[in-house]
């Protein structure tokens, strides 16, 4: 395995937040959803996809792909994605003001770095 991505390792690095909402609870049978918790100053390298037609995109759901998308590039186990059976929500990533919540994780572990690509749609307000 090679060395985990340096976080001035990464190319046109900009700062994002990351917001992770907890699991929620049931409180007298009624759902109350869990708190959420920011982490600023994260590095990463946020991009668009190429184009429509990317082999990026086609890991999304037709009703995702008409919405705003972007690639984040940053170290590895930044970033989580939903888990129905753990409860789990997938993280929200907070860029130029603008929410995206995590569709896909996908580790590469390189010869010389590992990181995480991160495929992220924008959430309506």
């Amino acid at each position: 395995m090679g060395t985990v991505i340096p976080q001035q390792g990464i190319i046109s690095g900009q700062t994002i937040t990351r917001r992770r909402s907890l699991p929620g609870t049931y409180v007298s049978g009624r759902y109350v959803k869990g708190s959420t918790t920011d982490t600023t100053g994260i590095l990463a390298s946020v991009q668009r996809p190429l184009s429509k037609g990317s082999h990026v995109l086609q890991q999304l759901t037709e009703a995702q792909r008409t919405k705003e998308v972007i690639q984040v590039y940053c170290a590895a186990g930044t970033f989580r994605m939903a888990d129905e059976a753990g409860s789990t929500s997938a993280d929200q990533i907070i860029y130029n003001s603008i929410t995206y919540e995590v569709q896909t994780v996908n580790l590469w572990e390189g010869q010389h770095l590992v990181h995480e690509e991160v495929l992220a749609v924008r959430v309506e307000a």
